[in-house]
Order: C-alpha cells, then sequence, then structure tokens
C-alpha cells in the first residue's frame, strides 16, 4: 500500500515527544502500532497519541523508524506490513524495520474512553513553561516536582522559589499534579483544550495538530499551601533604568557547569544594588544606585528576571523573599541573606 509518508513522519515525530531514548519502561523507546490506525508513545507517565495510515497491531523502534521515513520523504513508497516486519520500498531503495507484539491497545481505550472538552485560557502554555522553572528537581519530595493546577491558577515551588500563575475564571475542579517531564511535554506541543474527566489521567489536544492527544498521569501527592508566602508583608524596591541591558550585559558567566543552571547574584547594600555572575571562566559586575530598599542578597535565573521585570520594575521585598509581579504572574524568591536592622 501507498502511504503519504511526510504526513506519517510529521505524526510520528509529534508522539516522539513522549518516547525515550532507552526503554525505562516496557516500549517506552518504541511507536506503538494499532490495526485502526492509531499511533502512540508511552514512557509511563505521558502518551501520546494520534492517527495514521499505518494499521499494524506492533511496536517498533521509534528512533529508526523515524530516520527511516526521514529517508523517503521525497519518494514515492509502497509499504508492506509482514508478520514481523515492514518493508519500505521506492525504487531500488529498501528499508525493513522488524516489529513486536504488544498490549498497549487496553491502556489506550481506557484512558480515552470520555471526552468532555474544555477551552483553555489565554497564557496557560506560558504560565506551565513560567512556572517549569520552580520545580524541584529532588526526587525525594515529588510533588515539588510538579506542576500544580488548581482552582484558577498553575504553580509550582521547590520550596526556594515559587511560581504562579492566575486566571480570570476558575479551571480546576480538582488538583491536577502533572510531574514536570510531563509538564514540559504539554508546554511544548502548546495544547488548546483540556479534558479532566478521567480520575488518573488528564488530556489535552491542539489546533495544530487536531489528530494528536497528549494524555497525562496525574501524580497523587499533598502540595504545601503556598498562600502564606504570596501574602507576606514586603517593601517596594523600584530597580535601575535600564535594567534589561543591566541584566543582559552581566550575565555572561551565569552559566553554572555543574549543576547546568544559570544563575545571576543580585546584592543591596547601603542603597546600592549589585548584578553579579561567576564561573571558572571569569566573572562580571556593576554596581547602580537605588532610592530605597533594606540590605539583601539572592540568586535568579536571568531570563526569569528579565521576564518578570520586562512591564514592572518594581520588586517587593521582607519576610526572608523576594516577589515580583507581571500582571497575572507571580515569582516568589528565598533571600539567601536579609539584613533586618
Amino acid at each position: 500500500m501507498e502511504i503519504d509518508i511526510k504526513k506519517l513522519y510529521d505524526r510520528l515525530s509529534i508522539i516522539h515527544n513522549a518516547a525515550t531514548n532507552t526503554e525505562i519502561i516496557n516500549l517506552s523507546n518504541r511507536f506503538i502500532f494499532l490495526k485502526n490506525g492509531l499511533a502512540l508513545c508511552f514512557n509511563g507517565e505521558t502518551v501520546i497519541h494520534t492517527t495514521t495510515d499505518l494499521k499494524s497491531e506492533s511496536a517498533v523502534m521509534a528512533k529508526e523508524m523515524l530516520s527511516i521515513l526521514k529517508s523517503f520523504l521525497k519518494k514515492k513508497t509502497e509499504i508492506k506490513i509482514k508478520k514481523s516486519k515492514i518493508v519500505f520500498q521506492a525504487g531500488k531503495k529498501q528499508a525493513v524495520i522488524i516489529t513486536e507484539p504488544h498490549d498497549y491497545g487496553i491502556l489506550f481505550n481506557k484512558i480515552i474512553k470520555k471526552k468532555q472538552w474544555k477551552k483553555l485560557p489565554p497564557g496557560f502554555n506560558d504560565g506551565i513553561a513560567r512556572c517549569l522553572k520552580s520545580c524541584s528537581k529532588n526526587k525525594s519530595t515529588p510533588a515539588l516536582c510538579c506542576v500544580r493546577m488548581h482552582n484558577n491558577f498553575i504553580e509550582a515551588t521547590d520550596k526556594i522559589q515559587l511560581s504562579r500563575k492566575t486566571f480570570k475564571k476558575k479551571l480546576f475542579k480538582k488538583q491536577i499534579l502533572l510531574p514536570s517531564a510531563s509538564a514540559s511535554i504539554i508546554s511544548k506541543l502548546q495544547p488548546t483544550s483540556i479534558n479532566m474527566a478521567d480520575d488518573e489521567w488528564v488530556h489535552f489536544r491542539s489546533i495544530k495538530h487536531k489528530k494528536t492527544i497528549f494524555s497525562c498521569r496525574i501524580f497523587d501527592d499533598i502540595f504545601p499551601d503556598t498562600d502564606d508566602i504570596l501574602n507576606r508583608d514586603r517593601k517596594k524596591i523600584t530597580l535601575p533604568d535600564r535594567i534589561n541591558e543591566i541584566i543582559q550585559g552581566n550575565s555572561v558567566f551565569a552559566k553554572n557547569d555543574i549543576t547546568d543552571l544559570n544563575i545571576l547574584d543580585i546584592e543591596i547594600r547601603n542603597k546600592k544594588i549589585t548584578f553579579k555572575s561567576k564561573n571558572k571562566y571569569g566573572w562580571i559586575k556593576e554596581t547602580k544606585e537605588i532610592k530605597n530598599g533594606p540590605n539583601l542578597h539572592f540568586k535568579i535565573d536571568p531570563e526569569l528576571f528579565k521576564n518578570m521585570i520586562s512591564k514592572n520594575t518594581v520588586m517587593e521585598v521582607g519576610e526572608g523573599s523576594v516577589k515580583f509581579t507581571d500582571k497575572n504572574f507571580i515569582h516568589v524568591l528565598a533571600i539567601i541573606e536579609e539584613d533586618k536592622t
């Protein structure tokens, strides 16, 4: 049979976002095909599925399958599905990929049996992307490795920093915890609708990828109450003029080779604010005068800092934290050192 190779390649490229490089769980680095033309990738936390013209109850190596399809993109290709392999032929060019059996049809039918879709509000994907920066990487506190969706907001915290995006209307009837790996995939694929009908799964789809559904397993755990941190009394500090330029110019050595994080060091002393970055290759710093503010010291990702003060160059300081507000987005950082005298 002849199949539109480009369409198949494009759709499998999307679901490949849920595949793993190595087989972390059974068939997690494979494409799973079903007889009805559906195809999926599943990594234990996220399953992405789409429709294809390839009707085969089998599993194949995902990375290798994409490479084969890419090599046939500009050729009129015939595909033959045989007992234990799929054969590709275009003129004198041939390729074979070995197939394996699977039992993922049962899981697939379970997670999408309900179809109750709701449009996502503007700013949802941007909020997920920005909250991801506050997710913990410490697996011993798994709830803090998640993005929390609850009531009319999404948030994340690693107990050092906290990010929250608020929406005008209540969107979530129950708490949904998305592991950061799943949230990262969702942010990348830019969904426009959400389905919260299942207790164990939350589903997303996008106008751009109409035939594709992204399903994430909901993590069950207790997330800390963050309202107290957000509502503390703080004093406002107006940052210097040309603040974006200053941040950019003093982030030359922000990359930490050990943690792979970007860190800008901020220190306020005697009505002066110093911006500094330092790693094994060197350091750079710049000091500017400010009108007010207590003595303090904190660290922040320079790109996040620029995003937060792009429209509001005022930060709030007090009770052990620094707070930045940008419309409906809030980011709070713990202060490393604060002089309360």
